[in-house]
C-alpha cells in the first residue's frame, strides 16, 4: 500500500516476518496469510538551492499521511530575498511559506528555496543646484550586479560651477562616477 510498509507478516498464525518468501506445498486446506501494515516515517529536507545560502532548516520527519508544521526558518543568500519553497528546485508546483503546514507524501523529498533577487533603485540629486532638473533614470530599479549608465547632468545648473560627475555622498567623499 502506498505510502505504507509491512510491519509484520503472519501466515497461519505463525510470524513470517522475516521470510523474504514462503512456499506452501501439497495444499489441501484453506490458509490465512495477515499483513500488519504500518505507515512509512517520511523525511523532508531542505535545500538552499543556490551558492552561499546559509540559515537552511534542517530536516523534519512524521508518518505518512500527517501533517507537520515547516521550519519557520528562512534561509539566507547574498543580494537575495527568500520568496517560499517547492518541491522542484526550478519553482514549480505547489509552493510552501515557513511555518506552513504540509501533509507528508508517500515518500522522503526535498524542498528546495526559491529566490527573488535584490533590486536597487539609482537616484540622482541635484545636490545644491539652482536650476534645471536632475536627470530620472528611466530603468531603475535594477537587479543586483548589474552593469548602469550613468546619466549626464542634464539640465542641471548651479551659478558659478561646473558640472564634474556624480558621487554617493552630497560632500564628494564618497564613489565618484563620471557620466556615461
Amino acid at each position: 500500500n502506498s505510502g505504507y510498509e509491512i510491519e509484520s507478516l503472519t501466515v497461519d498464525g505463525t510470524d513470517s516476518s522475516s521470510a523474504s518468501t514462503y512456499s506452501f506445498t501439497d495444499v489441501k486446506a484453506n490458509h490465512t496469510i495477515t499483513a500488519t501494515m504500518s505507515p512509512l516515517t517520511i523525511t523532508i529536507t531542505f535545500n538552499g538551492n543556490g551558492s552561499g545560502v546559509t540559515s537552511v532548516p534542517t530536516a523534519q520527519s512524521g508518518s505518512y499521511g500527517t501533517s507537520i508544521t515547516l521550519s519557520s526558518t528562512q534561509p539566507a543568500q547574498s543580494n537575495y530575498t527568500f520568496r517560499y519553497w517547492t518541491f522542484d528546485s526550478s519553482g514549480s508546483g505547489t509552493t510552501y511559506a515557513p511555518g506552513a503546514s504540509l501533509t507528508l507524501p508517500t515518500s522522503s523529498r526535498t524542498l528546495y528555496a526559491q529566490w527573488t533577487i535584490n533590486t536597487y533603485t539609482l537616484t540622482y540629486d541635484g545636490n545644491g543646484s539652482n536650476g534645471g532638473s536632475a536627470p530620472v533614470d528611466a530603468n531603475s530599479p535594477y537587479n543586483y550586479n548589474s552593469t548602469v549608465t550613468i546619466a549626464t547632468n542634464g539640465t542641471l545648473t548651479r551659478t558659478g560651477y561646473t558640472f564634474a560627475g556624480w558621487n554617493t555622498l552630497a560632500n564628494g567623499t564618497g564613489t565618484n562616477y563620471t557620466s556615461g
